[in-house]
């Protein structure tokens, strides 16, 4: 029932037959490093904006699996954005995260009424960023340096060898909308 405690492990990458089309959106180049390191180091493509107008002039021509978007930005801010994200029938799928230091339970409540489908606190604590990224979209995770072949960390959780290569291990969860996994390929 319960997430294994290594999906939690700063220490993973996106297990095999998974990829994640970031968009990171935030007016501070080193908070956009530091998110766009995060996701990189887990296996993510990234791509970087500095406000909402790049954002949407980026989705114009790319829809990525998940915005997440700084909510105070020059130009066009994370609620302005979000906004004109959700007017747009193509972008339906695509999970908008906030991203923010206001931490207050009304501000918190706020966001999901607008729409966000989730909301991570800066500073960013990487586990909360792999719990939201595997709720959204249902990736899955294995520690670093897991020898498929021979499933040799497997001691941590569940085995790094799975007879089902990256399907089946999210009981609760349906499977659906894995249009962005990778794992048709091998099949």
């Amino acid at each position: 029932g319960t997430i294994p405690a290594m999906s939690l492990h700063p220490a993973v990458h996106l297990a095999p037959g998974f990829q994640i089309q970031s968009l990171v959106a935030d007016d501070v180049a080193e908070n956009r490093d530091i998110l766009s390191r995060m996701l990189r180091h887990l296996g993510a493509e990234v791509a970087t904006a500095q406000d909402g107008r790049q954002v949407l002039d980026y989705m114009a021509h790319t829809s990525p699996d998940i915005v997440l978007l700084d909510m105070r930005m020059p130009v066009m801010d994370g609620l302005e954005t979000l906004a004109h994200i959700k007017e747009q029938a193509r972008w339906q799928q695509v999970k908008v995260v906030a991203v923010s230091a206001s931490v207050l339970d009304h501000q918190r409540e706020e966001f999901f009424d607008a729409g966000f489908d989730d909301f991570l606190a800066k500073p960013i604590h990487l586990e909360h960023l792999y719990q939201c990224l595997r709720t959204h979209l249902h990736v899955e995770y294995e520690p670093i340096g897991a020898d498929d072949r021979l499933g040799q960390r497997g001691s941590a959780g569940r085995p790094a060898r799975s007879p089902a290569r990256g399907s089946g291990t999210l009981p609760n969860q349906p499977a659906q909308k894995h249009s962005r996994r990778a794992g048709t390929a091998g099949r």
